[in-house]
């Protein structure tokens, strides 16, 4: 997965509100290590439980199925 796609995916959970998951990003070991390699790695802690996964891939398959549709052309999407 790209790096545009995945923060668009994170943007996409932390805005919903349909279910409203309740995102509150997490540090992780492997952003503050200093290494050469950036890294993509991005960790949420969940504050609403009741939104299970049953809830939460709707919204990722909605936004895959859009953009599929949106790569027609041979320009990627815009990652603003």
């Amino acid at each position: 997965m790209s790096s545009c796609m995945s923060f668009q995916i994170s943007k996409l959970l932390i805005e919903s509100t349909d279910p409203a998951l309740e995102l509150t990003p997490l540090v992780s070991p492997a952003s503050t290590a200093g290494g050469a390699a950036e890294t993509t790695l991005q960790a949420f802690h969940q504050g609403n439980v009741t939104a299970s996964r049953k809830k939460i891939l709707p919204l990722i398959k909605s936004y895959l199925t859009a953009r599929n549709d949106q790569s027609t052309g041979s320009t990627p999407d815009s990652c603003s």
